[in-house]
């Protein structure tokens, strides 16, 4: 099956296309951090895996998100709802641009500006 095609099958309900954007624009020097709402981190992945990614531990405040977003040049979020990282992109809007909701699982994906 071509990736293409692969990414739109393994996906969470209702978010196929916005993952195969956001799969697209990944770049390899991209960081790409998420917390435990999200149940398929694949799809955090390029292709060719040449990104990083970063889980972040269960339970960790959203003053420890904001340090690992920091220390690991973090360039995407994938916060979960009510979880620490998405109080971390509330308190800060300016910086954390919503692309999209995750489809089934309950999170946002975010862009950093400026990272």
């Amino acid at each position: 099956m071509p990736a293409d095609q692969r990414i739109l099958a393994l996906n969470p309900n209702g978010a196929a296309a916005a993952w195969q954007d956001f799969a697209g624009r990944l770049r390899p020097d991209d960081v790409v951090a998420f917390d435990e709402s999200l149940s398929m981190p694949y799809l955090l992945w390029r292709p060719d895996l040449a990104n990083r990614v970063v889980p972040l531990a269960w339970r960790e405040s959203a003053a420890v998100v904001a340090e690992v977003v920091e220390a690991e040049k973090v360039t995407y979020l994938v916060a979960g709802d009510k979880l620490p990282a998405s109080e971390l992109a509330a308190s800060q809007p300016s910086r954390f641009r919503p692309l999209f909701r995750c489809g089934a699982d309950p999170c946002t994906v975010y862009a950093l500006v400026n990272p």
